[in-house]
């Protein structure tokens, strides 16, 4: 795992972003990922992955849990609930296990979703939760 400050931007949203923190190719991790920058996972992660920011699933990415954050960006696989507060995008070749919730939603034509996908409103609700996660502590 590498903190990083950004090469580049990303789609998802990493300009600006302090750091960021990179889980390689090489990599597996198993437990709680809880991060206030953005998250880039190239390698496999098992359990649940928060960012106050971004996550995004690389191509060679295996992820096996829930994620939650601002936008999350998947290339590669996930198999677990997805909540986007702001935007999630499905690249060509993501594949998604699970339920979406997300506010904004762009899924490229080869992308594979099963499960449910909900679209978050201007409610109380949705206001709520996402005020939960950003008050959230980090670890």
């Amino acid at each position: 795992v590498v903190a990083t400050p950004p090469a580049g931007t990303s789609e998802a949203g990493l300009k600006g972003s302090p750091t960021r923190t990179v889980i390689s190719a090489n990599v597996s991790i198993r437990g709680e990922i809880d991060a206030s920058d953005d998250v880039v996972i190239e390698g496999t992660v098992e359990g649940h992955v928060q960012s106050r920011r971004s996550v995004i699933v690389g191509p060679q990415g295996r992820v096996h849990a829930d994620i939650q954050a601002q936008v999350i960006e998947v290339q590669g696989h996930v198999q677990g609930n997805l909540k986007a507060y702001e935007r999630l995008r499905l690249g060509e070749n993501a594949r998604v296990e699970g339920d979406i919730l997300t506010r904004r939603l762009t899924v490229e034509e080869t992308a594979f979703v099963k499960g449910r996908i909900e679209m978050l409103t201007e409610t109380p609700e949705a206001r709520e939760v996402e005020a939960s996660l950003q008050e959230a502590p980090s670890g």
